[in-house]
């Protein structure tokens, strides 16, 4: 399983294209080195939503990726967890092998 992490664009960029080609980058480069599948987590503010962490947790589901789980920060990374300005919990999503959709299956590519 391969993974990726804190890809964004700005919001003035939001749009564009830069993110897919961001995630298209990491899911091609994963498919040549042999991964079928691709996780990613998002940190979520814990009884309250903040719009950025809807934005990007609907987008993923749109280009393909299905939440596996769901855990709090103080499982997952203890050490950081008090360091936060609020709780936090981590949704997992992946792509790939274990769901029905491949890495890559839902991003257009320009060649």
């Amino acid at each position: 399983m391969s993974e990726f992490g804190m890809l964004a664009a700005s919001l003035e960029r939001r749009g564009l294209g830069i993110g897919r080609e961001l995630v298209r980058f990491a899911e091609l480069d994963a498919q040549q080195n042999g991964f079928e599948t691709m996780q990613l987590e998002l940190l979520v503010p814990r009884g309250w939503s903040h719009p950025s962490k809807v934005f990007f947790g609907e987008w993923y589901m749109r280009i393909g990726y299905k939440v596996t789980s769901t855990g709090s920060i103080e499982d997952l990374y203890p050490e950081p967890a008090p360091h936060l300005a609020t709780t936090c919990d981590f949704i997992i999503y992946r792509k790939g092998s274990d769901s029905r959709r491949r890495i890559g299956a839902s991003l257009r590519y320009q060649e």
